[in-house]
């Protein structure tokens, strides 16, 4: 989509990453998306990314009081994991997917969500944080 910023830094202030960023086939990254990786990101096939998301592997600091006292953009980044979005998977408008989530096949996020956590198969999620709302069987 127009707009959209995709990074995969290998370099940040002195640190090193090995990033990957994995688009699957027939996937559809909408306008003004961002997506962000210093470990890994995985976005499976026919998946649909809606505009204004955030996928991001990691953080600016660990939270740590000498860390809060530099300003952001120096401070170290940490992943907590790879994002997993896995296939035929619908993400609404201005949904945040955090690090160290899994999103299940056949799962729609809803409009707005932050996903703090995994998401099962065949889930249907909304909210902040994002929780199930409803499964759809059989999956």
């Amino acid at each position: 989509g127009k707009d959209c910023r995709i990074e995969a830094l290998s370099d940040y202030y002195g640190q090193r990453f090995s990033p990957k960023i994995v688009i699957g086939n027939s996937a559809v990254i909408n306008p003004l998306c961002h997506i962000g990786c210093i470990n890994e990101v995985n976005i499976g096939n026919y998946v649909t990314i809606g505009e204004r998301s955030l996928i991001i592997d990691h953080t600016h600091g660990d939270s740590s009081y000498d860390e809060m006292l530099m300003p952001p953009r120096k401070r170290r980044l940490y992943s907590k994991g790879p994002v997993v979005i896995e296939d035929c998977v619908t993400l609404g408008e201005n949904c945040v997917v955090l690090p160290g989530v899994t999103i299940g096949h056949n799962s729609v996020i809803g409009a707005n969500a932050v996903v703090t956590k995994d998401v099962p198969p065949c889930s249907i999620v909304g909210g902040n944080p994002a929780k199930v709302i409803r499964t759809v069987t059989p999956c």
